[in-house]
């Protein structure tokens, strides 16, 4: 179950890290 939690958390952190780099390209 905790591996569950984990990929989750892991997969959020990603989409999130993506979509700030497509808003703010200029700071990667």
């Amino acid at each position: 179950m905790a591996s569950y939690i984990a990929a989750g958390v892991v997969a959020l952190f990603v989409t999130i890290y993506l979509f700030v780099a497509l808003l703010f390209p200029e700071r990667f």
